[in-house]
């Protein structure tokens, strides 16, 4: 049984402690030193690694009019409730490490970053707007383009909004003449116009001084996305929106004087 609680991850002495209480039924300090040949200044600190994992658990009863402390085995099942937790804790881990992972690779001079998959093309714009903040607002990089498509309108909307309702920069959002419009209402900071239907591609554009971020979005394919530092590319795809813009129809409901303000 030693390897096999091995595997779970117990030591030895673990392993030896708690197969003892088993024979035992309970028993004080002194009972599984006897035991197990474990030295007093080493048991404690296992048993309250078992206590931990909620192998055991400890009772005071009271012998000679005064009070000593035994410990007693749980039921075995309670492996499961350990590797449950274990899981869940591995699944916040591998979250905690995707993000750190693309915050690194952001911040620390790779140029292009590709992603695939919805939770991964999330984590990205996520981490493309916080890399916006920490640039903070430019007047030389003038406002936030956004070009959205249908396929990431029609699922990631309720994930940007938040983001958009956050940043502190100014916000240019084109969308498909078919595209409501009235959910971007109540963010001041951005204003939208409209391009026509035929113009408008599967592919998302995201792009602020020299940062960029592409986001496609296939049916029947696996979303992915392309994040990219480069200021010259950055520039002409902010060029080629702005072509776009002037020629765009402005919605009504848009921020006037954010309108005005970069016209």
């Amino acid at each position: 049984m030693f390897e096999e609680f091995a595997q779970l991850g117990f030591t030895d002495k673990e392993t030896q402690v708690y197969l003892c209480l088993l024979m035992l039924g309970k028993g004080n300090v002194q009972q599984i030193c006897r035991q197990t040949k474990i030295s007093r200044t080493s048991i404690y600190s296992v048993l309250n690694r078992l206590m931990e994992k909620q192998l055991v658990s400890q009772i005071t009863e009271p012998k000679g009019g005064r009070q000593v402390e035994h410990f007693m085995p749980n039921d075995p099942s309670v492996l499961f409730d350990h590797i449950q937790h274990e899981r869940v804790s591995l699944v916040d881990k591998e979250t905690v490490a995707k993000r750190l992972v693309s915050r690194i690779a952001s911040q620390f001079g790779q140029k292009i970053r590709y992603q695939s998959g919805r939770e991964l093309v999330q984590q990205t714009l996520q981490d493309f707007f916080a890399d916006l903040e920490s640039l903070g607002a430019n007047p030389d990089a003038g406002c936030l383009w956004i070009y959205q498509s249908h396929p990431f309108y029609e699922t990631y909307v309720n994930y940007l909004l938040p983001l958009l309702a956050e940043t502190s920069l100014p916000a240019r959002l084109l969308l498909s003449e078919d595209m409501p419009s009235d959910i971007f209402a109540p963010l001041t900071q951005t204003t939208l116009r409209h391009v026509p239907n035929p113009v408008v591609p599967v592919t998302t554009l995201f792009s602020y001084a020299d940062r960029v971020l592409l986001i496609v979005c296939q049916p029947a394919t696996p979303h992915y996305a392309f994040l990219i530092k480069d200021k010259t590319i950055a520039e002409d795809c902010q060029r080629f929106l702005s072509s776009l813009w002037k020629n765009a129809s402005t919605n009504s409901s848009n921020n006037k004087a954010a309108e005005e303000e970069f016209a």
